[in-house]
């Protein structure tokens, strides 16, 4: 199996560092080249800024030297042709930390979530630099590259700041997003992060869908449900509705069907003239428009998201997830990684 290519120079840079330089800013993000802003708590600082990587840390008093226990950004290129995440985690990965370190403990991974995208989260420990070490790097597929998220701590220090870190974590926003996967050949990260992928050869597309949602329906139309929850998320494409490709157009008459037929919407966002008004993103590298909006059916209140846009061929594509108002917030983030893994053929 090839090495997962970059890692031995992000392994490099998770040493523990002494402080040199770097302003306290408190509470605040702080801009950088690599695409990523989060927050981070006062009592940490800069203390690296540049295109390879982001660094802050929080300065650790110790009778020899100031050792920093440190959170770090950085982009490793993608797998290697062929190589699955969680396989590359469960094999390579740990001699690649033996290359850097020693004393490098068996490696417990989980599953989760960074701004809506599907993650691995590795911790373990190691020895380096005659410091006994904890570090817990979240690998993270955003595009076309791996986002490496690490945190490096002293063994004895490392519970100090894990809420801190899991803060970070959550607060983290890919600036410059549009999708981890937008062909075929890329399906192989939603299915290494745990994802399954829902495929019909008759069809222009396909969904990776989180472990726990069931498969509905997979002919022309693919929808998927939460198991413990009246939650779903249904993809389609077809020929444009208004016979021009005009995204408002078909959008306008997309929502139009569904107040004739049985339904009152009320939009989050509407233009001067009262017609609803989208969000722009992307989604499979593909210019699109989300809209959030309302309606209550047999005394229940549910809210919806549409994500529409045009592929290549001119076919309108339509992305819908449901929930109960209630269940909207709980089940975006899983919602986002659907969207996030979307395929196009």
């Amino acid at each position: 199996m090839r090495k997962f290519g970059g890692v031995l120079l992000a392994l490099c840079l998770l040493l523990p560092v002494l402080f040199s330089c770097g302003e306290e800013m408190g509470v605040q993000g702080e801009s950088n080249p690599l695409g990523i802003h989060f927050t981070y708590p006062q009592g940490w600082i800069v203390t690296r800024n540049d295109a390879n990587l982001f660094q802050i840390a929080y300065q650790e008093k110790n009778t020899d030297s100031l050792v920093l226990s440190s959170f770090s950004v950085s982009i490793l290129p993608s797998l290697a042709e062929g190589v699955l995440l969680r396989e590359y985690v469960n094999g390579d990965y740990k001699k690649t930390f033996e290359d850097v370190y020693s004393d490098v403990s068996e490696i417990k991974v989980a599953q989760i979530q960074v701004d809506g995208y599907m993650a691995l989260s590795c911790v373990f420990t190691c020895t380096g630099g005659g410091r006994k070490l904890r570090i817990r790097q979240v690998l993270c597929p955003v595009e076309t590259s791996f986002y490496a998220l690490t945190y490096v701590a002293g063994a004895d220090d490392y519970d100090n700041h894990v809420n801190e870190i899991n803060d970070i974590l959550k607060s983290v926003v890919f600036t410059e997003k549009t999708s981890v996967n937008n062909t075929l050949e890329g399906t192989t990260q939603g299915a290494a992060l745990g994802m399954l992928l829902a495929t019909n050869d008759a069809l222009y597309f396909a969904v990776n869908y989180p472990q726990n949602w069931d498969l509905l329906q997979n002919d022309g139309l693919i929808l998927v449900k939460a198991k413990d929850a009246n939650v779903t998320v249904s993809a389609t494409a077809i020929s444009t509705l208004s016979g021009v490709k005009v995204l408002s157009e078909d959008v306008g008459d997309f929502f139009d069907q569904l107040t004739k037929t049985f339904i009152r919407l009320s939009f989050e966002q509407v233009n001067e003239d009262g017609s609803p008004r989208g969000t722009e993103i992307r989604v499979a590298g593909r210019e699109a428009a989300s809209y959030v909006y309302a309606y209550t059916f047999s005394e229940v209140e549910f809210k919806c998201r549409l994500t529409a846009f045009y592929d290549e061929e001119g076919y309108f594509h339509t992305i819908l997830y449901t929930a109960s108002a209630q269940d909207y917030e709980v089940y975006l983030p899983q919602a986002n990684a659907i969207l996030n893994h979307f395929v196009l053929k």
